[in-house]
């Protein structure tokens, strides 16, 4: 069975249009099995599976401080899931929350395809 490791700066029950995609997508792919590294905003458990994605939560729950430290921490975490889960390849949602950690981690597993998805919510003539 393949692995994917997503990256995404919140998930469940946290929910916006990238979180919505994010479920909708995993829901459907039977053969693959999904991992998110994703912030901790203080009441969610470390660990925990929702739907198809095992969620691996980090941070302390500040708010204010998780986002910025995300971008490195998630990376450093991505790094020690892979030593365990073996990944097959990188998911990353949102080009500046999620895409900074998925580009770190992809400088030390560069064999590693990467996909960067982007859910804007602008209208298609905005674009």
């Amino acid at each position: 069975m393949k692995r994917i490791l997503i990256f995404s700066l919140a998930y469940y029950p946290h929910v916006g249009g990238a979180e919505v995609a994010i479920k909708e997508i995993t829901d459907r792919i039977q053969d693959i099995e999904f991992r998110m590294v994703t912030l901790n905003f203080g009441e969610e458990k470390q660990e925990e599976k929702i739907g198809d994605v095992f969620v691996h939560r980090i941070g302390s729950g500040n708010e204010k401080w998780n986002k910025y430290w995300y971008q490195f921490f998630a990376a450093w975490n991505a790094r020690r899931l892979h030593r365990r889960y073996h990944f097959d390849g990188i998911w990353a949602m949102m080009a500046h929350s999620a895409g900074i950690p998925a580009a770190l981690f992809k400088i030390f597993h560069p064999a590693r395809p990467y996909l960067l998805a982007s859910q804007k919510a602008d209208p298609v003539g905005r674009l």
